[in-house]
């Protein structure tokens, strides 16, 4: 056989590796295919549930709708119905106690603050007085 020539059954060897390398890629083919298959299905799926998601939120929005409309009604009606001066009244009474309440927790904070800083003072004169 002359030299830079390959053998026959080199030839046969190559060629059996291309065949398996066709038939490898055409496996991977189908199986790419059937994942992809099945990918489309799943997000057909979930494509089915959010619309029927969608329809039933749609359709208690619409069955609560006068409900809501009912509520506003009787929220303008009970603010029609209420005086602006005792309104103004009950929120300064309420601002007041508010006020009050803030008053009485700040001074409480200051008064802890105060004896926590004496006694430290305290604790730091007696340790220099004892050697």
């Amino acid at each position: 056989m002359p030299e830079g020539q390959p053998s026959p059954r080199h030839l046969r060897e190559l060629v059996w590796h291309g065949r398996l390398l066709v038939i490898l890629l055409m496996v991977i083919a189908v199986v790419l295919a059937i994942a992809s298959m099945m990918a489309l299905r799943a997000l057909d799926r979930l494509t089915t549930v959010a619309e029927n998601m969608d329809r039933r939120t749609e359709a208690i929005v619409r069955a609560a709708a006068p409900v809501g409309e009912k509520i506003v009604e009787r929220g303008v009606d009970v603010l029609d119905q209420m005086e602006t001066e005792e309104l103004a009244e009950q929120t300064s009474e309420n601002l007041k106690e508010v006020g009050e309440a803030a008053k009485d927790t700040a001074l409480q904070i200051l008064e802890d603050w105060r004896t926590r800083s004496t006694r430290e003072s305290e604790s730091a004169q007696d340790a220099e007085e004892s050697p």
